[in-house]
């Protein structure tokens, strides 16, 4: 029995969720998850998970600024997490624990209840701790503790390399594996493309920070409007709210709510590119500079021509620029902005998608992504049996 503890629900919204529930749906082995989490969870899809909470929930103030001032609780919490943590190992006959650095005391207390039942300790990292600490006042005590379980870890899971290379830099040099989600399913050819039509598609949540991008979007598309008005412009949101002051031409904008993995199969039909926006606010380049959407791997195997919007030195853009995947336009300028857009419905379509199903192929297949990340968990999918011999 593995334990996986992570600051969300399986059955959350979020990147992380994702890859998670790719990763355990049809394990070859049992395991059991921990939310920890005081935010309301839902019940997964499969699977058994607990919802264990280090502190209270303050209901609508954890959506305020005060929320940070609840960061100061996550020490205390961690403790009772922990306690909580050992009893669950004891009572399910745990032999292997696996946490997610984020908000970070989770998987601290993780970290401990593993060391001391004297079992494995495996980490993943998502997004860079530091950036994701940045207004936590226990940041630096937070941040030794992680650098800690980076060293111990028995395996260590990242989302990129930008971000393994640069946590060997900061805390020593580690052997890591990249995991992230994988695609069971992808488009064998280009899709065809439809004349007289620029549907651009976005899914998922949107950050406040990529609305300074969507408003330039907006710009661009007007812009090609006014050239092409016999073209239909739309732009696609699925799950994706534009607050009111984001919203300058609401005539291309289509807002759909979230839906299910066919459904989003289904809009694929209506678009004909797809629209990967980065913060370009140099606020938030820790965040992307060490950090891999989930929606950026869909995208690569569904066949249409990807428009990423956002910092050329990202690790996404860096990947896709490398593989010619992409169509990468680092500014808010709406005339740059309409070109790149213009070449994707143009010449530059059939290459750019071809060169991103390849790229799907050759690091996104989720077979070849799940054997990596429990052949590192030292699990016979055969037996089905965690060999655990050598940590004892």
């Amino acid at each position: 029995m593995i334990l996986f503890v992570q600051p969300f629900g399986l059955a959350a919204a979020g990147g992380g969720a994702r890859i998670m529930r790719a990763l355990l749906e049809n394990a070859p082995t049992q395991w059991l998850s921990v939310a920890a989490t005081s935010t309301p969870t839902q019940p997964p899809q499969f699977g058994q998970e607990l919802q264990v909470s280090g502190r209270p929930h303050f209901g609508r103030l954890e959506r305020t600024r005060l929320a940070v001032w609840f960061t100061r609780l996550d020490g205390w919490g961690g403790s009772r997490l922990e306690a909580k943590l050992n009893n669950i190992i004891q009572q399910h006959r745990v032999t292997a624990v696996h946490g997610i650095a984020h908000a970070c005391w989770d998987s601290l207390a993780a970290y401990k209840a593993a060391r001391q039942n004297r079992l494995p300790f495996f980490l993943t990292i998502h997004d860079d701790p530091a950036y994701c600490l940045r207004a936590n006042p226990k940041r630096e005590k937070l941040l030794a503790g992680i650098a800690e379980c980076w060293r111990a870890a028995a395996a260590r899971f990242v989302i990129c390399e930008e971000m393994g290379e640069e946590l060997c830099r900061r805390w020593g040099r580690q052997d890591y594996l990249l995991v992230t989600d994988g695609l069971s399913e992808m488009a064998s050819q280009p899709r065809a493309p439809f004349p007289n039509r620029l549907a651009l598609y976005f899914m998922g949540l949107l950050h406040n920070s990529y609305e300074p991008n969507f408003v330039a979007l907006q710009q661009a598309l007007h812009l090609i409007s006014q050239q092409q008005p016999r073209l239909q412009v739309r732009l696609i949101l699925r799950g994706a709210s534009l607050r009111r002051k984001a919203i300058i031409h609401s005539q291309f904008l289509q807002e759909l709510p979230f839906g299910s993995e066919s459904q989003v199969q289904a809009d694929l039909n209506e678009a004909d590119i797809l629209y990967q926006p980065l913060s370009l606010a140099p606020a938030d380049w820790p965040m992307n500079a060490y950090s891999l959407s989930t929606k950026m791997i869909t995208y690569l195997g569904a066949g249409l021509p990807i428009l990423f919007h956002g910092p050329a030195d990202s690790a996404a853009a860096k990947l896709l620029s490398r593989h010619h995947a992409a169509k990468v336009c680092g500014t808010n300028d709406p005339v740059q902005l309409a070109q790149s857009l213009q070449q994707l419905i143009g010449p530059e379509r059939e290459q750019v998608v071809r060169s991103a199903l390849q790229l799907a192929k050759q690091q996104f297949q989720s077979t070849a992504v799940r054997q990596k990340f429990w052949g590192a968990m030292n699990i016979d999918p055969r037996a089905g049996r965690f060999g655990i011999s050598q940590f004892n």
